[in-house]
């Protein structure tokens, strides 16, 4: 009687062992397959104004100087527009001021990565800082500590971003007092 119940078990046991095998092969195949046609179909799908950013990236990027995806070129768009003066063909709307690029990156001879410094003419009227901005993966970034700096310095990171303000003089803040752009050293 005691090897017919071992061997019952031993069945039993290679039957479980078996079907749990074949599920996880099913289930592999079945995930790859989907991995492949997402992938796919990501690939194919163009980057546009009707797709909305993951999660976890508009809860990292909001407030930053990366708001939302870059559009497609549509001088005609309603958004852009209104920058443009109907009255004259071609001509634009002259409130529309072109934004002031107060710091600059400097070459450096005797070194590989570039000096990031304030343009002469602003270094009186501006405070500037900067901060490193990470991989985190394909999506994601990390941001480093903001850095402050007067004179030309050399971020240790490939991409940055630059933040000056105009030094409080007491007057009323605006659009004009704040200046924002983003660096990349390759």
């Amino acid at each position: 009687m005691v090897p017919l119940v071992t061997s019952n078990y031993r069945f039993a046991f290679l039957l479980i062992s078996g079907l749990a095998l074949i599920l996880w092969l099913a289930t592999s195949v079945l995930m790859s397959d989907f991995y492949d046609n997402m992938t796919t179909l990501r690939q194919n799908e163009p980057m546009g104004i009707d797709r909305p950013l993951p999660y976890s990236i508009q809860e990292t990027v909001e407030n930053e100087v990366v708001d939302s995806c870059l559009r497609n070129k549509d001088p005609w768009n309603e958004e852009i527009i209104k920058y443009v003066n109907p009255s004259e063909k071609n001509k634009f709307d002259k409130t529309c001021k072109p934004m002031t690029q107060i710091t600059q990156l400097i070459d450096s001879p005797d070194e590989k990565l570039m000096r990031l410094s304030i343009r002469p003419e602003y270094e009186k009227e501006y405070a500037c800082q900067y901060r490193c901005l990470y991989p985190k993966d394909d999506y994601n970034y990390t941001e480093g500590f903001w850095i402050s700096f007067h004179d030309p310095t050399q971020p240790p990171c490939d991409v940055f971003e630059v933040e000056c303000k105009k030094q409080n003089d007491g007057s009323k803040k605006t659009d004009e007092d704040l200046f924002k752009d983003v660096y990349y050293q390759i």
